[in-house]
Formats: structure tokens, sequence, C-alpha cells
């Protein structure tokens, strides 16, 4: 099962290690992710355009390195990938709103015009 496991979660942890996006203040972001089809806008009836860092696939990201690194201290898999520890170390926060009257709590996503930003 973990060797079955371990090649998926590998796979992912390459993936996004390779899709992820690394701006200029060191930070790898992901873009056009928002696995929720259409985030804040999916009640809205015309399509919104893609977002990113949505936290579900922040999550999951960091998931997948976290479980790398636990079967590494195992010793069920011999060496853990540079590029997995890079995207663990660099990944984008996760992205918070503030809402009046309940305070800053988890976004489902950064916005385009926030993402599109330069940092």
């Amino acid at each position: 099962m973990n060797r079955t496991l371990f090649k998926f979660l590998a796979g992912v942890a390459d993936f996004c290690s390779t899709y992820g996006v690394v701006n200029s203040s060191g930070v790898t972001n992901l873009p056009e992710t928002c696995a929720q089809e259409m985030c804040q806008m999916r009640t809205a009836a015309a399509h919104m355009p893609s977002e990113s860092n949505n936290n579900a696939d922040l999550a999951y990201a960091r998931m997948v390195v976290t479980k790398l690194k636990q079967f590494h201290a195992e010793g069920l898999i011999p060496n853990l990938r540079p590029q997995w520890l890079e995207l663990e170390a660099s990944l984008a926060p996760y992205p918070t709103v503030d809402r009046l009257g309940f305070g800053v709590g988890f976004a489902e996503a950064v916005g385009l015009a926030a993402a599109s930003r330069p940092t």
C-alpha cells in the first residue's frame, strides 16, 4: 500500500513543483487553481475566470510533502527530492479575507487582482 501511495504522492508533488510559479519574493504560487469551479462566483450566472492559490490546493500540496517526509523518516522511501522541500518551504500562504463583523478568516482563493499584482 505504501509503495502505491508513494508513487501517487510523488507524482502530485512533482506536478505541484513544476506547475508552481515562483515570484520575485521567492513565494511559489499555484496559478489558476480554484478546484471548486469558479470559487467565489460559483452561484453566479456568468463564468468567472480561474483564481490562484486556492486554499484546498495549497493544503493538498502541503499534505503531500508532509506525508512524503513521514515516509522518508520511517525508512519507507530512500530520498526526498529537493524540489519537494523547496515547494514546501516557498508555497504561498493560505489566502485570507477580512469579513465585516466576522474578522479575518480563510478565503477560497486569491482573486484575479491580487494574484496578478506584482510582489
